[in-house]
């Protein structure tokens, strides 16, 4: 709940300031397991889910005076983050990005206002493609590859680090 909480009270700390300024940008930093669910993660997808809804419905009640509002949702981080930890390899569709590819869509976000930015490899963005049209074609999908297996080993690997 920390992902979410977080930056929820951290927005209203900022906000006030931002808005007497009538500048600033806020990014909040969702996952792309705030748009694709799958089991094994059920917790971190409603937290993502709902780090992404905020910050939208945030941007859209800041619309207009000079404060700008950026989601950035990344795949597996490489070097960083729960599966290098781990040490497990996410699956290959999902990918893996840089910390600095995630560090470019930060300086992109603020500097162009971008409402959100997918930071993913090529296959993944037509995943995502895929499951925004059909989502029970996707969730069938990624059962048969192995995805909610894959989050279990992940969480087991993590158990000892909480």
């Amino acid at each position: 709940a920390v992902n979410l909480r977080a930056g929820i009270v951290l927005a209203s700390k900022l906000v006030p300031g931002m808005l007497e300024r009538k500048s600033g940008h806020l990014v909040f930093m969702s996952s792309i397991a705030g748009k694709l669910p799958s089991g094994g993660e059920t917790i971190y997808n409603a937290t993502k889910f709902g780090v992404r809804g905020f910050a939208l419905a945030l941007r859209e009640e800041l619309w207009g005076t000079g404060v700008g509002v950026s989601v950035i949702s990344p795949t597996f981080v490489s070097e960083a983050g729960m599966w290098a930890v781990t040490g497990l390899k996410p699956n290959p569709i999902a990918g893996e990005v840089s910390p600095e590819q995630v560090a470019d869509a930060v300086w992109t976000s603020i500097t162009k206002n971008k409402r959100e930015i997918d930071v993913v490899p090529i296959q993944l963005r037509t995943v995502l493609k895929l499951q925004a049209l059909t989502p029970g074609v996707f969730a069938t999908t990624a059962r048969w590859m192995g995805a909610t297996r894959s989050n279990e080993d992940l969480d087991e690997r993590q158990r000892d680090k909480r």
